[in-house]
């Protein structure tokens, strides 16, 4: 769901990481308190104004939200089934808006920014002996990750369409292969800049 940093001029660019991290947790709390199809399509269209604000554009929401569909449409299905029109409604404006926001955030701020303050939030870690740096680090690996295997997934896809097809499942393998390869590229480009040998990265 989080997107790679696009340098801009914003003003959520110029916003603190900080502030704008504190905003998506309050946002996120908020979601989960709505009641109500309308107060969800509101909070839709405060996401879709938050996107605009970070001069995104159209197609990099596009290319955000493209990746959700298979995930939204059983969820669509199912909700209309067990609990009706309003909660579907409700539901899928909540993950959108979200999702949005989230992925603003991330395409707004600079990877060192949000680590050094997840390294900060995470400071009292050192109390019981672990370095939050290194936990933050890993944070900031593991998000970055997500939109990477994404991207290795669909290149997988398009080779095995580009062979005549198959079944789908068949893309798991050289998925996995391809993102450990890459996992291991970096942990070899973290070693050779001492990180794990007492000092940081």
């Amino acid at each position: 769901m989080l997107g790679v940093y696009q340098p801009g001029a914003s003003a959520l660019h110029r916003l603190g990481a900080g502030h704008k991290l504190l905003a998506l947790a309050v946002f996120g709390a908020g979601l989960a308190a709505l009641d109500g199809p309308l107060w969800a399509c509101g909070a839709l269209a405060a996401a879709s104004a938050v996107w605009s604000a970070g001069g995104l554009g159209s197609p990099a929401l596009i290319a955000l939200l493209r990746p959700l569909v298979w995930f939204l449409v059983p969820i669509a299905v199912f909700q209309l089934w067990i609990a009706g029109l309003a909660p579907a409604v409700r539901t899928l404006a909540a993950i959108l808006a979200l999702v949005i926001v989230a992925g603003a955030v991330s395409a707004t701020t600079r990877p060192t920014d949000m680590l050094a303050v997840l390294t900060r939030v995470l400071a009292p870690l050192r109390r019981v002996g672990v370095d939050p740096a290194t936990v933050a680090l890993a944070v900031t690996f593991v998000v970055r990750l997500v939109p990477v295997i994404g991207e290795i997934a669909r290149e997988a896809n398009d080779a095995r369409r580009a062979r005549g097809g198959g079944p789908a499942w068949r893309i798991v393998i050289p998925t996995a292969i391809r993102a450990l390869r890459h996992a291991d590229a970096m942990a070899e480009a973290l070693e050779a800049r001492g990180f794990g040998a007492g000092r940081a990265p």
